[in-house]
C-alpha cells in the first residue's frame, strides 16, 4: 500500500536585497533544501531579473516583494508572517530583536502553519564579533569557505555578444581595463589610465550580461560591490583591484569571504593601476636542429 509522502517543512530566508548578498547566501538556501525544507527566499521586485540567471533548485523559490507601495507587499505563502517578522528583526532598538541571532521556529513543531525563519540580512547587528557577510553563515552554523561553489549562473550568450561587440564596440583582440565606479549606495570616480571600459546601466542588459566583458578584460578595478562577488563566482584569474566605498575605508564586510588575490585600495586617491597590457605570449621552445647525416657512397 502506497503511503502519501509527508509535506516538506518550510524555511524562509530574510535576505531580500543586495545582488551580491542574494548570491552569497545560495549555499544556505541549498543546505536547508537538502535537509528536507521547502525554501522561500523573497527578493525585492527590482531584482526580478536575477531569477533567470540563478540555476533553479527544485525546492528553492524566489517570490517577489512589491516595492511600489509605502510598505513592502507579497503574495507568496507566509508573506504576512514574513513581513511581520522582518519588521521585528529590523527594530534594533528592541531587546526582542535579539532572538533573531539564531534560526527561530514560527508556530508549533510539525504544524503545517509553522516555518523556520532565518534573519540573514541584519544578522551582523546582533552577533558580536561577526563581520557583515560571515555573520549570515555563522547564524546557521555553516562554513562559508566554499560559498562560491554553490552559485551556478545561466548565461544569455547572444545578449552578451551584442553588448560586447555591438554596444561597447569591442573586438576579440581588445585590451582594456573594466572599471566599475557604482554601487547601490554611492559612486566613486576612479582614475584609471589606458583603454578603459566603464560599467553603466544600459537598457536591455543586466549586470550579469557583462560577464563576457569581465572575462575578457585584462584587469578589473571596482568599488566593493556585487561585481566583487561575481568575480569570485567566476573565479577570474587576472589583476583585481577593490576600492572601499565606506567611510572610514574598510574591507571588513567582505575580506573574509574572498579567495581571489585582490589588491585592496583604501581610497580612489591611493589607487595606482598600470594601463592594461596584453598578456605576454610564451614562445614555444624551438626544436634543436636535426643532425645531418652524411652517407658515404660505397
Amino acid at each position: 500500500m502506497e503511503t502519501t509522502p509527508r509535506p516538506r517543512p518550510t524555511c524562509i530566508i530574510s535576505q531580500a536585497c543586495g545582488i551580491g548578498d542574494i548570491l552569497f547566501v545560495q549555499k544556505i538556501a541549498h543546505h536547508f533544501a537538502d535537509m528536507g525544507y521547502e525554501v522561500i527566499l523573497p527578493i525585492l521586485d527590482i531584482y526580478a531579473w536575477m531569477r533567470y540567471y540563478i540555476e533553479p533548485h527544485p525546492h528553492v523559490e524566489y517570490p517577489l516583494l512589491q516595492t511600489n507601495r509605502p510598505e513592502l507587499r507579497g503574495t507568496f505563502k507566509f508573506a504576512k508572517e514574513f513581513l511581520e517578522l522582518g519588521a521585528k528583526c529590523d527594530d534594533l532598538s528592541s531587546e526582542e530583536s535579539r532572538i533573531f541571532q539564531h534560526p527561530i521556529l514560527y508556530g508549533e513543531v510539525g504544524s503545517p502553519d509553522s516555518f523556520v525563519f532565518l534573519a540573514l540580512g541584519p544578522s551582523y547587528h546582533w552577533r558580536a564579533g561577526d563581520r557583515m557577510m560571515p555573520a549570515k553563515y555563522n547564524l546557521v552554523g555553516l562554513a562559508f569557505s566554499d560559498w562560491q561553489d554553490y552559485v551556478h549562473l545561466k548565461r544569455r550568450p547572444s545578449v552578451e555578444r551584442e553588448l560586447y561587440y555591438d554596444v561597447l564596440g569591442l573586438k576579440d583582440d581588445s585590451c582594456f581595463t573594466l572599471v566599475n565606479e557604482n554601487s547601490s549606495s554611492k559612486s566613486l570616480p576612479l582614475p584609471v589610465p589606458g583603454t578603459v571600459v566603464r560599467m553603466r546601466e544600459i537598457e536591455g542588459f543586466t549586470l550579469l550580461d557583462w560577464r563576457i566583458v569581465a572575462e575578457r578584460a585584462a584587469q578589473i578595478v571596482t568599488i566593493d560591490t556585487s561585481l566583487v562577488l561575481i568575480a569570485e563566482i567566476l573565479k577570474l584569474q587576472k589583476p583585481l583591484y577593490m576600492i572601499s566605498r565606506y567611510e572610514p575605508p574598510s574591507f571588513d564586510a567582505v575580506e573574509d569571504i574572498l579567495k581571489l588575490k585582490w589588491n585592496l585600495v583604501l581610497t580612489p586617491e591611493t589607487l595606482q593601476v598600470p594601463p592594461a597590457t596584453p598578456p605576454v605570449q610564451e614562445r614555444a621552445e624551438e626544436e634543436p636542429p636535426r643532425k645531418r647525416r652524411f652517407w658515404q657512397r660505397g
